[in-house]
């Protein structure tokens, strides 16, 4: 269960990834997109780079508005649970208005030797 992180893509939105056992801590830079008027991020795991065969659902996929329901930045979320192993990537992008996205900013996941 012991993994590293590095960054596989460009842009400072994703900050770094945090493990526990099954659990995956995933935090980023929310400051800039949400001055730039994004309302929500969206943050999934992924299995290949492109993410083109993976099947999503809320085990691997979360949405979150930029605003916490106290009106804090939403920078963290975590997913649980996960099978150790098999987790390849992580990516996050920030949503706008009118379904503009931002890029998808890419993630390594490796298990350490």
């Amino acid at each position: 269960g012991r993994y590293r992180f590095r960054h596989a893509g460009t842009g400072d939105l994703l900050r770094r990834l945090g493990f526990k056992g099954t659990n995956i801590g995933v935090y980023w830079n929310a400051q800039q997109a949400a001055s730039a008027g994004a309302t929500s991020f969206t943050v999934q795991l992924i299995k290949t780079k492109d993410g083109s065969s993976d099947v999503y659902d809320n085990t691997v996929s979360q949405t979150l508005n930029v605003y916490d329901s106290s009106g804090q930045l939403t920078e963290f979320t975590t997913f649980t649970g996960l099978t150790e192993g098999r987790i390849f990537y992580v990516r996050i992008r920030a949503n706008y208005p009118r379904s503009v996205f931002s890029e998808w900013v890419l993630a390594a996941v490796d298990e350490a030797n």
